[in-house]
């Protein structure tokens, strides 16, 4: 069918029978199951009202094209799009496939599922009406707003930006960047396995949210919300936000640049892997054999370690550092406020070359807290490099050049200086140590 003597007129199509309408320059309405193939060529507005068909249209007109789509809820068939001009399509309820627009695209979709393949132009949905699964492909922008549902994208790779308005959602991302606005009333999950080792999650809110599968970045400095990440990636680095965040990270070397941390949030760390945490003004507590390094720009911070080999700076003071199993080394030169170093377990700090904590920097008001060992243990004295520590003792050495040794013998019998039993903290640079520097 030739339309153009239509002109800007209405085209009215009723009936099964497939049609394909060319060189319109009008409008279409469409009622019925028919297939339709429009070619439109306009300068001005257009308007198709698709029926519950299949419709294809190829616009290379200059207007712009509205395509109402609501007639097709339910019919399982796709609205195919096509050609350079900018279309808008109103009440999506078919799947659109529209991988040859090259125009702009502006979709405001139905409430059921729907998949979307989008154009090569600016790509933008407003999914405010969706209950149902958007599933998304393509390799160019794409927005997507007031998501209410779940999203997936694992089969697209150009950058997207989603907003989310719902209760309990998902949102898989696909291996471009992607920024999500975290808007729901739920716990936000982000499955980011398909994200590229080179990309980019960034997310802001709120509300709770969890990210599995992380194999690229993350960047969470507009995030307020409590976080939960398990992280998959080679060489990767997470930003956190202001809220508490955990990190699960078994996996390659990981980087955590806590600046935005409040100074009363948690960032908890578990793994084998190696982490680095820097300006960190928050508190952190870590678990697992993995090194875990540690550059603590507030004060008053809680600081807990795993069982690996940790080097911790902390200059400011007032800070509480349980360093956990490995020989740690701490730094906690030119701090102003007394510290507290704490020890748990005899595990904590041998009394062996590979074994036991350096700590410099340890000032005449800081204090060692031995009272979580046993009961029984006591504050002894000043003793002498070889000589015998009693035994539920606690007690000190100069160790000359290397500073002072404080020792602690958590056994039942008195066993010398040099005997692996004992747990022993160099406290590098100091030159004396009293009573008060200890809790029994």
């Amino acid at each position: 069918m030739d339309a153009t003597a239509l002109g800007t007129n209405t085209l009215t199509l009723s009936g099964s029978a497939a049609e394909t309408v060319n060189n319109l320059t009008g409008n279409v309405v469409v009622s019925g199951a028919a297939t339709i193939a429009v070619n439109a060529t306009g300068s001005g507005a257009q308007s198709v009202t698709t029926g519950t068909g299949a419709t294809t249209i190829t616009d290379n007109g200059s207007g712009v094209m509205t395509v109402n789509n609501a007639n097709a809820k339910g019919s399982a068939r796709t609205l195919t799009l096509s050609g350079s001009a900018a279309e808008t399509v109103t009440s999506l309820a078919q799947n659109l496939a529209a991988s040859g627009v090259t125009g702009a695209l502006n979709v405001t979709t139905s409430t059921n599922a729907l998949s979307i393949a989008t154009g090569t132009g600016a790509n933008t949905i407003n999914a405010g009406a969706m209950t149902g699964a958007l599933t998304l492909t393509g390799a160019n922008a794409a927005t997507v707003t007031a998501l209410g549902g779940n999203l997936t994208a694992t089969g697209d790779s150009g950058p997207l930006t989603v907003t989310t308005t719902g209760g309990k959602q998902t949102v898989t991302a696909g291996s471009g960047n992607i920024l999500i606005t975290d808007q729901s009333t739920g716990v936000l999950t982000v499955n980011a396995t398909a994200l590229a080792a080179a990309s980019t999650l960034t997310l802001t809110g709120a509300g709770a949210a969890t990210v599995t599968g992380l194999k690229g970045s993350l960047i969470a400095t507009g995030d307020s919300g409590a976080l939960t990440v398990t992280a998959n990636g080679t060489g990767q680095t997470v930003t956190t936000g202001s809220g508490n965040m955990s990190i699960a990270d078994s996996t390659s070397a990981l980087a955590v640049n806590a600046t935005a941390l409040s100074a009363s949030d948690t960032l908890t760390l578990s793994g084998s892997t190696a982490k680095t945490v820097t300006n960190l003004i928050g508190n952190v507590v870590a678990s697992g054999a993995g090194p875990i390094t540690v550059n603590a720009t507030g004060s008053g911070q809680s600081i807990t370690t795993g069982t690996g080999a940790d080097t911790i700076t902390a200059a400011n003071g007032g800070d509480t550092i349980h360093g956990g199993g490995g020989a740690d080394n701490i730094n906690v030169s030119g701090h102003t406020t007394a510290d507290s170093f704490t020890y748990s377990a005899t595990t904590d700090s041998r009394n062996t070359t590979t074994g036991h904590d350096t700590i410099t920097g340890f000032g005449t008001n800081d204090l060692l807290d031995f009272s979580s060992l046993n009961p029984t243990l006591h504050i002894g004295t000043l003793q002498t490099a070889g000589s015998q520590i009693a035994a539920d003792t606690i007690a000190w050495v100069n160790l000359g050049a290397s500073g002072m040794g404080a020792y602690v013998n958590d056994t039942a019998g008195a066993l010398a200086t040099t005997n692996a039993n004992l747990m022993e903290i160099t406290l590098a640079g100091a030159s004396s140590l009293s009573a008060s520097n200890f809790r029994a």
